[in-house]
C-alpha cells in the first residue's frame, strides 16, 4: 500500500488525478509448473485467510500514511509458504 497525505503544498493536479489515494498493488510471480498444486494450496488455504485478516485489521491515519507491504513468499524446497508484512 501507498498513501501519501495532502499537505499546504500538495499540487492541485496530484490531487485531481488521485496521487494522494490509497493505492494497493498485488504481485504474483510464476512458480514451477510441477510446484504450482502446492503452491495453490498453500495460497489458497493459509496465505490468502492471512492477507484478508491484515487487510481487515483496524488502522490508525498514521499507521495508513508511507508505504506498507504484506508479502506471502513460497519456498519451493520446503514446499511451504512465509509472510513477511510491515
Amino acid at each position: 500500500m501507498k498513501h501519501l497525505l495532502k499537505n499546504l503544498t500538495s499540487p492541485k493536479q496530484f490531487i485531481d488525478e488521485g496521487f494522494y489515494n490509497e493505492n494497493w498493488e498485488i504481485h504474483v510471480y510464476s512458480v514451477p509448473s510441477q510446484l504450482k498444486s502446492i503452491a495453490k494450496e498453500l495460497l489458497v488455504e493459509e496465505g490468502l485467510p492471512k492477507a484478508k485478516s491484515w487487510l481487515e485489521a483496524p488502522r490508525t491515519e498514521m499507521w495508513k500514511t508511507g508505504r506498507k507491504y504484506f508479502q506471502i513468499l513460497f519456498d519451493e524446497k520446503e514446499s511451504r509458504i512465509s509472510i513477511k508484512q510491515d
